[in-house]
């Protein structure tokens, strides 16, 4: 008796090329890859397989990852090239298997999508006080993003109600150049500008905006300052303890002014009993001209204190 054999031809995956299109605000040109895998692409890449085949009449794609399992299945024809293709926003496994009527194949080719996700713009600001005006502001900062910034803005914020839009809170847009990966800024501010009364307070920042174009731009805000004008109250009793300090100035002002009219008095009267002076006289009238100097001085900062 004789018994026929027949040979099942095994589906199998001959050759695949992988096309990458990146997000068109990266800027970055798409590339082709030939039986690679295994591959680590930006988030919202579009990734388009193309499969050429042997003994196959489709092809699955399966797509995993933490929060879906999509399944692509192509049909080829005497194993021409079939494509799919898929949008990547997480890191995923993939997994390709070819099959025919005849076998179902348990075999397949595994490999990894690692996305890498566009970070939060990051920014760092120094805040300068103009010495000779205390209400005006000086600021230097520097911001940073992985692919661009777009926007750039100062922030001040009312905390009581009587401050208004029309008084200079709001938002100020500042003039940057837009795309830039880093960038260093700028900016001065008057806080006398918003005419500030008793017991208003504002808080004020500034916020950076990146180019996202999967998410929507991402914005990152730099520390929250505090700007206050004390109320009737606190500024008297802010008054009355700066008068306390300058008393307590003017009574050691007092002693001093009292021990140099002394010293003068005992040099007076050493200069009417000897002609010549010794050194000791010389080194007592040395130190109270030093005292009357400093007593002088002290005078002028009180008055100032007392402005």
């Amino acid at each position: 008796e004789k018994f026929e054999i027949t040979v099942i031809p095994k589906p199998a995956i001959v050759d695949f090329e992988t096309y990458l299109k990146y997000p068109r605000y990266l800027n970055k040109e798409n590339e082709l890859f030939r039986n690679i895998g295994d591959l680590v692409v930006p988030e919202g890449t579009s990734v388009t397989w193309g499969f050429t085949t042997a003994n196959a009449e489709s092809v699955k794609v399966r797509l995993r990852n933490n929060h879906v399992s999509k399944v692509m299945e192509l049909q080829t024809i005497a194993g021409q090239e079939a494509t799919c293709s898929a949008s990547i926003t997480q890191s995923s496994d993939y997994s390709i298997v070819a099959n025919n009527k005849d076998m179902i194949n348990k075999d397949s080719l595994v490999y990894r999508i690692n996305v890498i996700p566009d970070k939060y713009p990051t920014i760092v600001v120094d805040e300068h006080k103009d010495t000779s005006n205390v209400k005006r502001l000086f600021f230097t900062g520097m911001v940073k993003d992985d692919y661009g910034i777009t926007r750039l803005t100062f922030n001040i914020k009312p905390l009581t109600q009587s401050l208004t839009s029309d008084r200079g809170v709001g938002v100020i847009d500042l003039s940057i150049s837009k795309g830039l990966n880093d960038l260093q800024f700028f900016h001065s501010w008057d806080v006398g500008e918003l005419e500030l009364h008793p017991g208003d307070e504002i808080a004020y920042y500034f916020e950076v905006w990146d180019n996202d174009g999967v998410n929507g731009a991402k914005s990152t805000k730099s520390k929250i300052r505090q700007f206050a004008i004390p109320g009737l109250k606190e500024l008297t009793e802010i008054g009355e303890k700066r008068n306390e300090k300058i008393k307590d100035v003017i009574q050691d002002n007092i002693e001093l002014a009292r021990k140099v009219k002394e010293d003068l008095e005992k040099v007076r009267r050493k200069l009417m009993e000897r002609k010549d002076l010794g050194w000791e006289e010389k080194r007592s009238i040395q130190q109270m001209l030093r005292n009357q100097k400093n007593l002088q001085n002290n005078i002028e900062s009180i008055n100032q204190k007392i402005e």
